[in-house]
């Protein structure tokens, strides 16, 4: 998404949208994790956790490029090259040849 259509967002579509996801939604997750996030979207966190559940709030970690506190979070060892781990880089059309078979 663009700034500029993150700017026609307002406050009342950002907190439907997270009463939709959080009433709706048909899975559970321990984190989300976001790496070399764009500056525009910690701002939206910013404007969109005071309508969040804290508990889904609470799971929601943004590291920016503070890649050591990624590590304390998660293991080196499951985390890609590119981001600091010891595990290869998965290529998308490897993972789309396990998911057909």
């Amino acid at each position: 998404m663009t700034l500029a259509k993150m700017m026609r967002i307002d406050q009342q579509q950002i907190k439907l949208t997270i009463q939709i996801f959080q009433g709706t939604f048909p899975a559970r997750f321990k984190g989300f994790y976001f790496v070399n996030q764009a500056w525009y979207f910690t701002l939206a966190w910013n404007v969109a956790r005071p309508f969040m559940k804290e508990k889904l709030a609470s799971r929601i970690h943004l590291y920016g490029s503070d890649l050591e506190g990624l590590h304390t979070a998660i293991s080196t060892s499951t985390l890609p090259t590119d981001l600091g781990g010891d595990a290869e880089v998965c290529q998308p059309s490897e993972i789309l040849d396990l998911l057909q078979k």
